[in-house]
Order: C-alpha cells, then sequence, then structure tokens
C-alpha cells in the first residue's frame, strides 16, 4: 500500500562515528627511561641501565638532572590503563607480535593480516635455554608528576621481570590498604637491588613505588582521595594511552654485547595495532500496543483500528503489520480499506 512520506520528520544528525568518536587516549606529556645511549669502542651505540632517570627537560627543572625519586600519581583505577603488560616480539622498529601467555596476535609479514595463535612460541626469551630470544616482557607504568602538571601522563617502559613483579606487589598491596591506587601519592624510586643471574649476582636499579603516608594519611584516603583532600575536585578516570615504545627505557645486563655493540633486547618503537573492531549496535526494542493482542483482520475493524491510533510510529508499525490481512482481500475491499488508510495517515502526517 502506499502511504505518503512525512517530509517534515526530522533528519538523522549525524554527529560521531562508530568505532572511532568513542576511541579515547591518555594525555602523554612525555616519557622517562631508565637507560641511555653509549657507545662501545668501535662506536657502536647501545643501551645503557643507569641508576636513575632520564627525564624531559621540564621534569629535571623540578627534579635535578639525575632524580631517583619522583612525586606520582596513578591516573586511574584500571591496571590495563596504567600499567598495561604483554609479552612482544619486534623485528626492527615493528612489533610482530604480542600475547599474553596464552593467546598472541602476530602480523603475517607477507601479507600484513593479523591471525591468532596459541602462546609462548619458540621465540620466547629465556635466559638459560634461549638467550637470544626476541620475545619477551613488556610493561608500560602511566603516572601523573603533580609538582610538575596535571595536564597529563608520563610513560616509563620496562622490559625487567623484576621491575613488573615489584610494581605488582606494591600496588595491590597498597589497594588493599587504601581501597585504591588511583589519585594516591606515591614516590617513584631507582633502588640497588642485588638479583641473581645466569652468571651470578649482581646489581641493579629496579622499580619501586612507595606510600609515605602515616596510619592518619592513610585513614584519610580511604575516607577521601589525595585531590579532594588538597581541595579541589575528582576528574573521571583517564582513558587509554597509547603504546609507543621508542627507545631504551629499561635494559639488562645479558641483552648487550658491550665488545660488538650487538643489542638483543633493546625496545624498538612500537607499531600500534588496529583498533578493535566497534561493537554492534543494540536493537531498540519498541513498545507493545494492546490492539496486537488481536490483531484485526476484518475490513471494519481495521479501519476502526487506525482511526483511533493518533501516534505516528504506533501507526507506522500498525499498517505494517496488517499487510499480510490486507494482501488476503478481494480486491474492491482491499482499495475501500487502503482509501480509509490513507485519509488516517494524511490526518496524522498532516
Amino acid at each position: 500500500m502506499s502511504v505518503p512520506a512525512n517530509r517534515f520528520k526530522p533528519r538523522p544528525q549525524y554527529t560521531s562515528i562508530i568505532g572511532l568518536s568513542s576511541t579515547m587516549r591518555m594525555p602523554r606529556l612525555g616519557k622517562i627511561r631508565l637507560g641511555i645511549k653509549a657507545k662501545n669502542a668501535k662506536g657502536v651505540e647501545y643501551p645503557k641501565d643507569v641508576d636513575y632517570f632520564v627525564c624531559p627537560p621540564e621534569v629535571c627543572e623540578v627534579y635535578g638532572a639525575q632524580p631517583k625519586e619522583l612525586d606520582v600519581l596513578i591516573p586511574s583505577t584500571d591496571p590495563a590503563l596504567y600499567f598495561p603488560q604483554a609479552l612482544k616480539w619486534y623485528k626492527g622498529a615493528r612489533l610482530v607480535c604480542k600475547g599474553n601467555g596464552d593467546t598472541a596476535t602476530r602480523i603475517n609479514e607477507e601479507t600484513g593480516a593479523m591471525f591468532e595463535m596459541s602462546c609462548p612460541c619458540d621465540q620466547l626469551h629465556d635466559p638459560g635455554s634461549n638467550p637470544k630470544g626476541p620475545c619477551r616482557p613488556r610493561a608500560n607504568l602511566m603516572v601523573i608528576l603533580p609538582k610538575v602538571s596535571m595536564g597529563g601522563a608520563y610513560q616509563v617502559d620496562t622490559g625487567s621481570t623484576n621491575n613488573i613483579v615489584n610494581l605488582n606487589s606494591t600496588m595491590k598491596w597498597i589497594e588493599s590498604m587504601l581501597g585504591r591506587v588511583a589519585w594516591v601519592p606515591l614516590t617513584l624510586k631507582r633502588v640497588p637491588t642485588k638479583i641473581q643471574t645466569p652468571d651470578g649476582t649482581t646489581t641493579k636499579s629496579l622499580l619501586q613505588l612507595e606510600f609515605k603516608g602515616t596510619m592518619q594519611d592513610a585513614a584519610a584516603l580511604r575516607q577521601s582521595d589525595w585531590i579532594s583532600i588538597q581541595g579541589g575536585s575528582v576528574p573521571a578516570a583517564l582513558p587509554p594511552h597509547v603504546e609507543d615504545d621508542d627507545g631504551p627505557a629499561d635494559v639488562t645486563a645479558e641483552v648487550v654485547d658491550e665488545t660488538t655493540g650487538e643489542v638483543t633486547g633493546a625496545v624498538p618503537e612500537d607499531v600500534p595495532f588496529p583498533e578493535p573492531e566497534p561493537e554492534p549496535e543494540k536493537e531498540v526494542v519498541r513498545p507493545v500496543y494492546t490492539w496486537e493482542a488481536k490483531l484485526p483482520e476484518d475490513p471494519g475493524r481495521i479501519v476502526q483500528t487506525a482511526n483511533s491510533i493518533n501516534d505516528r510510529a504506533e501507526y507506522d508499525v500498525f499498517v505494517k503489520l496488517i499487510e499480510p490481512a490486507l494482501s488476503r482481500m478481494k480486491p474492491g475491499m482491499r482499495k475501500a480499506v487502503e482509501a480509509s488508510l490513507t485519509e488516517r495517515s494524511g490526518a496524522l502526517f498532516a
């Protein structure tokens, strides 16, 4: 049947893009590194671990050239946002595989397509059985430096399992004490620590988080957050940061041959993975109308029901549902009913 189009019906307004407009990024102000680039006797550069934080100029203005302690805040309640961790395999500057120890996503280097596979594989680094394995644990700690800027987070990259275990353990401890780690004043430190390696014992400056508050401070933070205590208001949790490991943020002794300058474990620039597919839009459930309990099929009742409807959306549903009944009518009767429906729709859509 023919129903006049509603030329006054508002057109759709498109103000966002599915899968794009909802993608947010944590404002990143810079990187704080755990190592520097050094040169061997042959002039070949390699990453060298240091016992202090290698900071951007604005951080050095507050903490000095080689700080070993920084005042920090965790900007989110979600560990996946403020301390993401993964097994990563790089070829040159390209991230070709990323996994969690159970499954991984790898790039087919011939086609560029991505596929899932089991994890770990034979590329996993092991100091004893596979010392040159290119796949290693990587983690990115996102912190705010409140004495420098509250406008975004600084990223601290690490490939040390000791650092990852230390930070995970400390943050779990703080969470059990205060109920959260977000917006709690903490100190991030480089602490000289003896660790066991395949070649014996060595000393490394590991990362350590510390809550220096008293019992009274802890009690206050359990009731409120640090920003509110300072007289401000609490912002919403920040969105995810953008991963781009682009320097020797953290190196271990066994990854560098200082004679040849060969680097087997440097952290090259991370190539971001494609955005996940957007979730399908949820189906809008329409209301159920009273006349649907017993859909009219008699021509008189169809016209009577149509004339009782005063809502345009309801009328559109009614016309659609009675089409089977109309198709069973004799041509003359159907034409008469459709004429009545057309008249009613004209009154509704005028």
